[in-house]
């Protein structure tokens, strides 16, 4: 059985560059890629680091907003 883990990101140019990916819930982490598609997939990486995290030490996962 597959899982799977949403979380909303908001993505905005950070004015040196880069694409910035802010979490929008309880984590309020950030990541950042050189574009659009590259901060989409650190978005994706940081997301399942958090997961892992989590579930390997028996933490609960934030609540959606």
């Amino acid at each position: 059985m597959d899982m799977f883990y949403i979380c909303e990101f908001e993505f905005y140019d950070d004015g040196e560059g880069s694409v910035a990916a802010l979490c929008l819930n309880d984590w309020g982490g950030a990541t950042f890629g050189d574009d659009l598609e590259d901060a989409g997939e650190s978005a994706a990486d940081w997301l399942t680091c958090m997961v892992d995290d989590c579930l390997m030490n028996g933490r609960e996962l934030p609540q959606s907003n």
